[in-house]
């Protein structure tokens, strides 16, 4: 089994060793996924080609909802508040009796 270091910078980044780069055929522009397994251990991994489609398609629908909230003058922020404020109102609505 092989192993490579590397050291976390004062940012936060690192740079992924070569070997581990050429491992798992990792080019300029790649894109990698952390697995936290229970075991305390991270996998890394690179994405393939149908997962970084389903990211891009998240991203974009993600900006489309942006967009069309803009277009109504409402903030993403106010969104998430205003679910928050209604997810309150539903939970204090609810007959509680088993607690």
């Amino acid at each position: 089994m092989q192993a490579a270091t590397s050291k976390i910078q004062e940012r936060g980044n690192t740079t992924i060793p070569q070997s581990v780069r050429d491992y798992l055929k990792l080019d300029k522009g790649a894109s990698i996924v952390y697995t936290f397994k229970p075991n305390g251990k991270v996998e890394i991994e690179k994405v393939t080609v149908q997962q970084q489609k389903q990211i891009d398609d998240i991203f974009d629908a993600l900006d489309n909802i942006n967009d069309a909230l803009k277009a109504q003058g409402v903030t993403f922020e106010q969104l998430m508040q205003t679910g928050k404020e209604e997810r309150k109102k539903l939970f204090n609505e609810l007959p509680l009796t088993n607690l």
